[in-house]
């Protein structure tokens, strides 16, 4: 009886240090009153009034064309003409 207590009180004795331990450290979690979410909702509206978000958009729709020509001709130097001739070598 007396060994389970004193495990006991060593198990709630070091978890009480570990948790007061914890909660010394600097908080990683935004702690303002707004909180983080509404710095989201402000660089997403920043983004729409400068027009990054739309300059965005045209990359990301640009590099989607590209994948899918890469996709359907797989290799883009050969030569695609029919006539069985190599592109001529640039000179040095």
């Amino acid at each position: 009886m007396s060994k389970n207590l004193v495990v006991g009180t060593a198990l709630v004795a070091s978890f009480i240090a570990l948790v007061w331990d914890a909660g010394k450290g600097e908080a990683f979690a935004c702690n303002r009153t707004a909180g983080c979410a509404m710095d989201v909702f402000q660089e997403s509206y920043d983004m729409k009034q400068s027009g990054a978000m739309r300059d965005a958009m045209e990359a990301g729709q640009a590099n989607i064309e590209a994948f899918r020509a890469l996709r359907d001709n797989p290799n883009p130097g050969a030569n695609t003409s029919g006539t069985g001739t190599k592109p001529a070598r640039r000179k040095k």
